[in-house]
C-alpha cells in the first residue's frame, strides 16, 4: 500500500474529482495524504508610488554664503512587497486546502497541506523526490491535440519526470 500521497488541485472543481478517490484508496490505512497547490510567483509591488519632496540646505564656500539647495524626496510605497503577496496568496490557498481535507476526514486520518510557487509540474515532481511521496494523484483535463500543445499539460509533464506512480482521474462530468 501507498504510505505517503500527494494530491494536486489546481482550484477548480475538476481537479477536485480527485479527492473521492484518494479518500477510498487511504480509507482504512494510514495512509498520509498531502494536498498540494503549486500557485505563480506573485507580481511585484502594486498600488500607487508618492514622493514628497523634502529640502536640505547645504552651505558652501565658507564665509561666501553661497548655497547649494540639494533636494531629498521622501517616496511612500502604497501596496504590497513581493513577500507580503506571497504570505497572502499562501494564507488563501492553505485556508482552501484545509476545506479540501474535511473531504478526506473519513477516509484518512492523517492529511496536510503545502503551497509552493513556480512552474506546477517542477514543482510537483520536486516536491515528490524531496517528500518520499509513494504515488502522485491527480485530475487531468483531458485536453488533446492542439488544445493540449498550445496550454501544455501539467499531468503528462508530472507523468514524465515523477519517477514513482501516478493516479490521474479523469472526470466525466464536474463533481456536484
Amino acid at each position: 500500500m501507498f504510505k505517503r500521497i500527494l494530491v494536486t488541485l489546481d482550484g477548480s472543481r475538476l481537479s477536485e474529482a480527485v479527492l473521492p478517490h484518494v479518500a477510498e484508496l487511504a480509507a482504512g490505512t494510514n495512509a498520509e495524504v498531502t494536498l498540494l497547490m503549486v500557485a505563480d510567483n506573485p507580481a511585484p509591488i502594486g498600488g500607487a508610488v508618492h514622493v514628497e519632496p523634502g529640502r536640505v540646505v547645504d552651505i558652501t564656500g565658507a564665509g561666501t554664503g553661497t548655497e547649494a539647495i540639494l533636494e531629498i524626496p521622501t517616496v511612500i510605497r502604497e501596496g504590497e512587497t513581493h513577500p507580503q503577496a506571497e504570505e497572502r496568496i499562501k494564507d488563501e490557498l492553505d485556508t482552501y486546502l484545509r476545506e479540501m481535507a474535511g473531504a478526506l476526514a473519513g477516509g484518512s486520518s492523517r492529511t496536510a497541506t503545502a503551497v509552493l510557487f513556480g512552474d506546477a509540474a517542477e514543482q510537483i515532481v520536486e516536491y515528490a523526490e524531496r517528500e518520499g511521496i509513494d504515488l502522485i494523484a491527480m485530475a487531468t483535463h483531458g485536453r488533446s491535440g492542439l488544445a493540449r500543445l498550445v496550454s501544455g499539460s501539467v499531468a503528462s509533464r508530472v507523468v514524465e519526470h515523477a519517477g514513482r506512480p501516478i493516479m490521474l482521474v479523469r472526470p466525466l462530468s464536474l463533481p456536484r
